[in-house]
């Protein structure tokens, strides 16, 4: 996370008014979190040169370096749910970070009941005047069957995902509404005008929405078992508080990966029937092959010389490679031997979702 937008103007937008404090080494921002987060520290490291901002995933806690913090609103008990951190700025050319992410389900979501505080519904429900009727008759119309909040934000970013992501566009016209000008007219474009799209969408659906700037994953750097974040991968995406939870990340744009919350309860009468059909298939399996080394003793014997000889081999091979290859190598064999129970994973799914 880099910073978050606020205000809408029609054309772009900006944020209020800030209120900056410093924050001295290892000083917690925040108070302490419930078992909905998990906490996260990230080395990060700028090679070529300082930077004068800190980045992190989702919300700050304490940084190993002192920091200003620029707050949008600041609480006396610095709750999650009640405070608004908008950047923190240090001139650093390495630090660690501690935030904590948001481990939220689906149900959960669905679950939140649509009622927010005052300061939230003045902020981030508000939109000017110049916005055209017929986008807010989109929002009503994609959300108007849906029966809570999670489910009325998932219309609308996967009604948005369907427009073609492209780097290849001209700017708006003057005057012009950029959401009304990208859904109506372009039907295409970059995260800016996904992320900007959405936060109205959701606004005039009832939603408090704010875009979010900052970067992508990066890529894996496998060797060195760490992530590189370059200018390529500058982002931004969308934010919907819902209460009781807070501010929960949402990804519109084509080319990037839905941002999953899992369901609590993936049990389904398919995969119990394929799990009782596999464990029949093994019973006679087993009886089969209980047949076969009572009348041909040799080639089970052969069988299984073989079988060690490959694991001595194999043990011998993973010994021998990087630690980062290793883990690699063990997690792919584990999802192989894994999907009788859990299918396959999709591809944006982590692995502490898939545990």
């Amino acid at each position: 996370t880099t910073l978050f937008r606020s205000i809408y103007t029609g054309a772009g937008w900006t944020n209020p008014p800030v209120e900056s404090e410093d924050i001295p080494a290892g000083q917690a921002v925040i108070e302490e979190t419930d078992p909905s987060y998990r906490i996260v520290n990230a080395n990060v490291t700028f090679p070529k040169d300082t930077s004068e901002r800190l980045y992190w995933t989702g919300s700050l806690v304490r940084a190993d370096v002192p920091f200003t913090a620029a707050w949008t609103r600041k609480t006396e008990n610095a709750s999650l749910l009640d405070t608004d951190m908008l950047a923190a700025f240090a001139p650093v050319e390495s630090y660690t970070a501690e935030s904590v992410l948001l481990n939220v389900s689906a149900q959960e979501l669905r679950d939140s009941p649509s009622v927010y505080p005052s300061w939230v519904r003045n902020r981030f429900l508000a939109l000017p005047d110049s916005v055209p009727e017929r986008v807010l008759a989109l929002a009503r119309d994609l959300t108007a069957s849906e029966p809570n909040a999670y489910d009325r934000a998932l219309a609308i970013q996967n009604y948005l995902r369907e427009f073609p992501y492209t780097l290849d566009i001209s700017t708006p016209p003057a005057g012009r509404d950029v959401t009304d000008y990208f859904i109506f007219d372009l039907k295409q474009g970059y995260c800016d005008y996904y992320a900007t799209s959405m936060a109205v969408l959701a606004r005039a659906a009832g939603l408090p929405a704010r875009l979010v700037v900052g970067y992508a994953n990066g890529s894996y750097d496998l060797e060195r078992a760490q992530y590189i974040v370059t200018e390529n991968y500058a982002h931004s995406w969308v934010e919907i508080y819902f209460a009781g939870i807070g501010w929960v990340e949402f990804e519109p744009t084509a080319s990037e990966p839905v941002i999953f919350y899992e369901e609590e309860n993936n049990s389904d009468p398919t995969t119990a029937e394929t799990l009782t059909e596999e464990i029949s298939f093994n019973n006679v399996f087993s009886s089969l092959l209980q047949n076969t080394v009572q009348k041909a003793w040799f080639p089970v014997v052969v069988v299984i010389v073989l079988g060690l000889a490959w694991i001595g081999v194999d043990t011998l091979r993973i010994k021998r490679i990087p630690p980062a290859q290793t883990i690699q190598i063990l997690y792919k064999r584990l999802r192989r031997l894994a999907r009788p129970v859990t299918g396959y994973a999709s591809r944006n799914q982590t692995a502490h979702f898939y545990a």
